[in-house]
């Protein structure tokens, strides 16, 4: 496993029969994992607001646990890789440049679903990519997740789409020389746009469209969710340590504006992430540093 932490991947025979004869999970040091726990306690809550709307967005919410405040155990997401693993495997450009170029090619992503995906599931598996896509474009957004890269944003098999560890969250991006590296929303890069057909196509369409009822129906429940992360300044976490720090959800919101500017607001967002260059340049690097 390429981290800097060197988390350990472990493996444990199960002695009840009537589970999965093994059980697999990471376990890692150097990182509060309290701080995962929450944000995935957030998607989840999200999901369930989804959900009593009718709307599956195909959410991957993974299993954390915290053993102390610089340990944790990860759940093991099978049958899924990371982007920078499947931008390395395009066999075209491995050689040249360990898959960093295939990070700007726009059929990367769906070279490798049509590979992996049996055969009659590819319709499922870009329906629950474009769905996947469109929560987690909210969920991230909503919660201002920082440090993203082709290393914490993984694809499983059936095209269900995610992102992994999360150590910066509301608002606290990462920069280099003071300049942020983050300057997008959220991360939506040409290939997964071409997963969904291209920005012409109807499945993009409802993509948009999937994403402005998601962002609303968190918005309507926005007093919820923003006393929920209220609570947590007092837990000790760096960066849910002050009203501030909640503040940035609450702008992020658009607490202002009804439903249907919020949803506008919401695709001009997309469009901007989509042609943001940065992000598409930060996943070349790290693919080519990572190699």
């Amino acid at each position: 496993m390429d981290s800097k932490k060197l988390p350990l991947w472990l493996v444990f025979k199960n002695t009840d029969r009537s589970v999965e004869e093994h059980t697999y999970i990471i376990f890692k040091t150097g990182d509060d994992l309290r701080q995962d726990i929450l944000t995935l306690e957030m998607f989840s809550l999200m999901n369930k607001t989804w959900l009593r709307h009718n709307l599956d967005m195909k959410m991957t919410i993974y299993s954390c646990v915290a053993t102390g405040d610089s340990s944790g155990m990860l759940q093991v997401v099978w049958n899924s890789e990371t982007l920078s693993n499947i931008c390395k495997v395009d066999i075209s450009l491995i050689v040249a440049s360990g898959g960093g170029v295939a990070v700007f090619k726009e059929d990367t992503l769906i070279n490798w679903l049509m590979h992996e995906t049996q055969t009659g599931e590819l319709s499922r598996a870009l329906d629950n990519f474009t769905r996947s896509c469109a929560g987690y474009c909210v969920a991230t957004c909503l919660l201002g997740i920082g440090d993203r890269h082709n290393d914490n944003i993984m694809l499983k098999r059936n095209g269900q789409f995610f992102h992994i560890d999360f150590g910066h969250i509301l608002g606290h991006f990462k920069s280099k020389f003071g300049i942020k590296r983050e300057r997008a929303r959220f991360v939506l890069t040409p290939d997964m746009a071409f997963v969904m057909g291209g920005t012409h196509d109807p499945r993009f369409r409802s993509f948009e469209i999937l994403c402005a009822q998601a962002f609303n129906q968190v918005r309507a429940e926005a007093t919820k969710y923003l006393n929920l992360m209220s609570l947590m300044i007092s837990s000790g976490l760096s960066e849910v340590s002050s009203p501030a720090d909640v503040r940035y959800m609450h702008d992020i919101m658009l607490l202002n504006l009804p439903d249907e500017h919020a949803a506008k607001e919401f695709t001009k967002w997309i469009h901007d992430s989509l042609h943001t260059k940065s992000t598409q340049f930060n996943h070349a690097i790290h693919t080519w540093v990572h190699k």
